[in-house]
């Protein structure tokens, strides 16, 4: 009808809609979000694997290597489900990484069974190290904003237990 207006848009912009030389904002890069979406989905569905990539190695820290399935296992499932949460909600709010509570019980506990600090924080960068493989052997792209977030996550994951420890020395 004459003078009325126009439908508003009820597709998301586009580059190719705008002028030349125009930009959509955006706070992440297309290629973070999907990447991030990958990681997430193939942290959920390949799991075991990881896990199981994970304990074989950690079998040769010296405070691991006695440890049954379900004690080495402890609150590794459970933080990997976390990340995978934290990595999904970091799209939503790029400067926040969501806290995982299992990290500082899985300090404490692996305190009790004998580790010291450094063997924790070895365990998360075990873990880290076979998620990083996850990604390369799926072609996830972790470059850039998608690396950081991840690296965020787990350098967080490993301050926890590492306060934990602390605390835990300070009042002994």
């Amino acid at each position: 009808l004459p003078g009325t207006r126009p439908p508003a848009r009820t597709r998301p912009v586009n580059q190719r809609d705008l002028p030349p030389g125009s930009r959509v904002p955006h706070p992440f890069p297309v290629v973070c979000v999907n990447t991030l979406d990958r990681l997430a989905t193939a942290l959920l569905e390949e799991r075991d694997t990881v896990l199981a990539r994970w304990r074989e190695r950690v079998r040769a820290l010296p405070s691991a290597s006695h440890l049954d399935l379900p004690t080495l296992n402890d609150h590794m499932p459970v933080w990997l489900a976390e990340l995978a949460s934290a990595l999904l909600a970091s799209l939503k709010d790029p400067g926040e990484v969501e806290e995982a509570a299992s990290p500082a019980a899985h300090g404490l506990q692996r305190f009790t069974d004998g580790f010291d600090i450094e063997d924790v924080v070895a365990e998360y960068n075990i873990l880290r190290d076979c998620v990083h493989e996850l990604g390369e052997r799926l072609e996830v792209d972790l470059r850039g904003n998608s690396r950081s977030i991840l690296n965020r996550a787990f350098d967080d994951a490993i301050a926890d237990p590492v306060q934990a420890f602390a605390q835990d020395q300070a009042d002994a």
